[in-house]
């Protein structure tokens, strides 16, 4: 080669050189070669480690970094001097930081007994998710004796790894996804044990490949939830408790998209730190279905769970390391079935989920496609927001006639405030405060509503009954003395008022109706407990019944109770109808719903964990929605398209 450049012209030569820094700059792979790294702390920062020497070679005992290189693609190569003990010697690599790395390492203790002898496990936040990723791809037998020198290869390409030991041909593992989305870091060693030892540390760079290895490891995503939502750390005392999370628990959890990934698995390592008094975490994700039906569900988990279907305690289970035995790994799988008998609508698939250590995750696969929540987000514009009062505002009521909206207000601290106390305010249809005590001295005012000159409001002891042109109260209705928690009303076409109980207590009213100056029962059924929102609609009352949080309707003549829907969970709280005869249904928790009269739901705004959506006021003309969001003491204005 040196002859040869000689013979080339003084222009030839610029051009050789050129090109070669072309080269270097652009494949520096192609110009790297194999480098022979000594084990010294001039390369190397120790972490629990030394430098020694062992069967006349230069070796570690213990973990140590390599200083300032790099890597991205190509080998990394040792020498293992094995023993049997239990350890776990091997190669981190990409690693940017002690929180996030892929590792890949031996299990001498268990060469030749177990099929997960060498393991690949990905680092989130700093837990090595060796118990999440188990199988094909992940783990491998393999079988050696003690007491020598073996080999270590590791060829990293792109998203894939491949291992060697030794002069095999074949990889002994193939893992075509590494997990952490790390495309380059540092690499870290470790012995394992203090009797066993690395030395001949090498390591080549190269390109990134444009080739896969070809291994699958994606399944079905129709079978498997894809987008879930969970929580914040929470204490370890929610997870204890087996009851379902109260609403305003439910609303403060500090909620976050997260995604499975191709298996199916939900890895909460990703987006969660294992916190001491804090290790539990909520996921919950809607199904939907066309119709009441039973599917199967094949799941694993790591390390507990308690799971809920609309509400309802379903399974709990323990699946931690040495949980059934002192061998037992606790590795995540799909080794569990579960049967959800679903309904019409929406249901809700709620976990708590505790972790130790050894990575934090759910797996969940049905046995037939599972239908999503229809979304259509867009199609809801956001006019304004206003704050309106110092305390929660609860119902709004428009008046089309002239475009202003009434809002109830009333304290929900009233039992660290030891007294009731709420007013009415008056807006204008853009939201502009026409008059903030509209009508005081009113308890805790919630459900309005009005006919003719006649304003309807459920006040805590009794219906109170406003001349709006007066703006007076005009008088007053008690409510029978077993009625403790009277929430909303509504009038039909007919004058007759009726009024919705969310006391939750069996053998209690579930609709009172006013008639001739006095509230009386109207109808107690098992089919309706602690009912919320209601409206009226072509001859049926639609309520949001509390207990199942599904849409029923209530014929007012027969008085026949029939399910439109359900929502999952949640409280049912506004209804109103639009000009389509759809019927737009709020969750007071954070959701608004376009339900058509067959029962099929569309989700126009999901505020969970932002903004409660309380008994909503609705404008048929503009088609704006007034949303009274509660505990920011604000109404909301949106316009749908």
């Amino acid at each position: 080669m040196k002859n040869t450049i000689k013979r080339l012209t003084s222009c030839e030569r610029k051009l050789f050189l050129i090109i070669s820094l072309i080269c270097y700059f652009i494949y520096p792979g192609i110009l790297k070669a194999q480098q022979n790294i000594e084990l010294d702390s001039m390369k190397w920062m120790l972490k629990n480690g030394r430098f020694t020497e062992y069967d006349g070679r230069k070796c570690l005992t213990g973990t140590a970094e390599l200083k300032d290189v790099g890597f991205k693609n190509g080998t990394i190569e040792a020498d293992l001097w094995l023993e049997n003990k239990r350890s776990y010697p091997g190669i981190y690599f990409r690693k940017q930081s002690d929180d996030s790395y892929e590792y890949i390492y031996l299990r001498p203790h268990r060469f030749g007994l177990y099929d997960d002898a060498i393991q690949y496990a990905p680092a989130f936040n700093g837990e090595v998710c060796w118990q999440l990723y188990f199988g094909e791809g992940y783990t491998s037998s393999f079988n050696t004796y003690a007491g020598k020198w073996v080999h270590l290869k590791l060829e990293v390409k792109g998203p894939t790894s491949q291992l060697f030991i030794d002069d095999m041909q074949k990889p002994v593992l193939i893992t075509e996804r590494l997990e952490t989305g790390n495309t380059h870091g540092s690499i870290q060693i470790t012995s394992g044990h203090p009797t066993m030892y690395l030395s001949n540390f090498k390591v080549e760079h190269a390109n990134e490949p444009e080739i896969h290895i070809g291994q699958n490891l994606t399944m079905d995503s129709s079978h498997y939830i894809n987008e879930w939502q969970i929580s914040k750390n929470l204490p370890e005392r929610n997870f204890n408790d087996e009851n379902y999370p109260r609403f305003y628990d439910i609303f403060n959890a500090g909620w976050e998209t997260a995604y499975s990934d191709g298996r199916a698995l939900l890895n909460i390592s990703k987006y969660r730190q294992i916190v001491k008094d804090s290790n539990c975490v909520y996921a919950k994700a809607i199904i939907s279905s066309e119709k009441g039906k039973r599917i199967k569900l094949a799941f694993g988990y790591s390390d507990a769970v308690k799971i809920y279907l609309n509400k309802k305690l379903i399974y709990s289970g323990n699946y931690a390391y040495q949980s059934r035995g002192n061998s037992f790994t606790g590795v995540i799988g799909l080794n569990d079935t579960l049967y959800l008998d679903l309904k019409k609508g929406l249901n809700e698939l709620f976990i708590k989920s505790s972790e130790t250590f050894g990575g934090w995750g759910l797996r969940f696969e049905a046995d037939q496609p599972l239908q999503a929540l229809k979304i259509d987000h867009p199609s809801v514009t956001t006019i304004g927001q206003s704050k309106v009062s110092n305390l929660s505002p609860e119902s709004i009521l428009h008046d089309p006639k002239e475009n202003v909206i009434y809002v109830t207000h009333f304290d929900n601290q009233f039992t660290k405030h030891n007294e009731r106390k709420g007013f009415i305010s008056k807006l204008s249809g853009s939201g502009r405060m026409l008059d903030s005590l509209w009508i005081t001295g009113l308890k805790a005012p919630t459900g309005i509503c009005r006919r003719g000159d006649k304003m309807y409001v459920v006040d805590r002891e009794e219906l109170v009954e406003i001349s709006i042109k007066k703006q007076k109260v005009t008088a007053k209705y008690k409510y029978p003395e077993n009625i403790v928690f009277a929430n909303d009303v509504i009038t039909d076409p007919e004058g007759n008022v009726y009024i919705t109980n969310s006391d939750g207590a069996d053998k209690v009213t579930d609709i009172l109706i006013l008639e001739k100056g006095k509230i009386l029962p109207w109808i107690n059924t098992i089919q309706l407990q602690n009912l919320n929102g209601i409206s009226y609609h072509d001859g049926k009352l639609l309520v949001g019944n509390g207990e199942d949080s599904t849409l029923k309707s209530v014929d007012v003549v027969t008085r026949e109770v029939s399910t439109i829907t359900s929502l999952g969970t949640g409280i049912v709280d506004g209804i109103q109808v639009d000009g389509n005869n759809n019927y737009l249904v709020s969750v007071w928790e954070g959701g608004l719903y376009k339900i058509s009269p067959a029962g099929e739901i569309i989700q126009l705004i999901d505020s969970t964990g932002e903004y409660n959506i309380a008994d909503f006021g609705y404008d048929k003309t503009s088609q704006s929605i007034f949303i009274p969001t509660f505990l920011d003491q604000s109404i909301r204005t949106f316009q749908i398209k």
